[in-house]
């Protein structure tokens, strides 16, 4: 089914894994490939594309940067993360501009109507949101981060209220870093929206949109460089979704889930 490597075989048995969408555009329909059944529904022009990613072709969701070009995801229970999180995006953008790639909340970016969010800035930096219920807190990266026509990850971390430390990387390399002991409000009504505000809302990414994640846990420095190293290294799955394998390295750190053996390096 795919011949290339794709995050469902280094995530597929996290069991922190909230929402994992390939958007490969097989349909009008993106499967939720966590289990959890918060299936994408296609809206305005976010229609199939090749993404050029993992040094491979990939297929994904090409946006014109249009209001109310998105992917819905709806108001599912294990969207409504209030702790520890992960947000992951694969994207390719042709101009720059303040447009969401994941959104948890609406565009005004108000604490009551907002939970997380992962964000591209016009001056090519980055923004992780999150929200208490009252204010707002943003970690922002300098400018200059991200680069157009270019197949891009981004990965934004928190450890919740405990460890309190936030990050940012770009292809798998720290940009931004900061501390925040906020603690997440739960907005189990609030929808999560791919590619843009949603909901007839602005900003639009005008570009691709590819795999996109939600953890409930923060992924250690070393997960991240393990993930996008993998992700992107010469290696192919067989055809099908297979089982990843099992290896006897233990975690060196991380994400609250022990000492433990690792899928292909993905638990940590």
């Amino acid at each position: 089914m795919y011949p290339y490597k794709t995050s469902l075989h280094y995530f597929g048995r996290d069991p922190s894994l909230r929402g994992l969408w390939l958007l490969d555009g097989r349909s009008t329909s993106e499967i939720d490939f966590s289990g959890n059944g918060n299936t994408g529904t296609q809206a305005g022009n976010a229609n199939p594309d090749w993404f050029v990613g993992s040094q491979r072709l990939k297929l994904a969701r090409r946006f014109t940067g249009t209001n109310g070009d998105y992917i819905g995801c709806g108001t599912g229970a294990s969207l409504d993360v209030q702790g520890a999180i992960t947000l992951i995006a694969w994207f390719n953008v042709t101009a720059a501009a303040n447009a969401f790639l994941i959104l948890k909340g609406t565009s005004a970016l108000t604490a009551g109507t907002l939970s997380y969010f992962l964000r591209l800035l016009s001056t090519k930096a980055v923004s992780f949101g999150l929200s208490n219920g009252t204010s707002v807190l943003n970690l922002n990266s300098a400018a200059n981060q991200y680069r157009l026509n270019q197949p891009t990850c981004v990965i934004a971390t928190w450890e919740g209220s405990s460890g309190q430390t936030w990050r940012i990387f770009l292809n798998g390399i720290q940009i931004a870093t900061g501390n925040s002991g906020i603690t997440m409000a739960s907005k189990p009504s609030v929808p999560l929206v791919l590619g843009s505000s949603g909901l007839g809302g602005a900003q639009a990414i005008t570009g691709s949109l590819g795999e996109t994640l939600v953890l409930a846990r923060a992924i250690s420095p070393l997960g991240v460089s393990d993930y996008y190293t993998t992700m992107i290294s010469g290696a192919r799955y067989p055809r099908g979704l297979r089982t990843p394998m099992v290896s006897s390295q233990k975690v060196l750190q991380g994400g609250g889930l022990g000492d433990q053996t690792t899928l292909m390096g993905g638990m940590q």
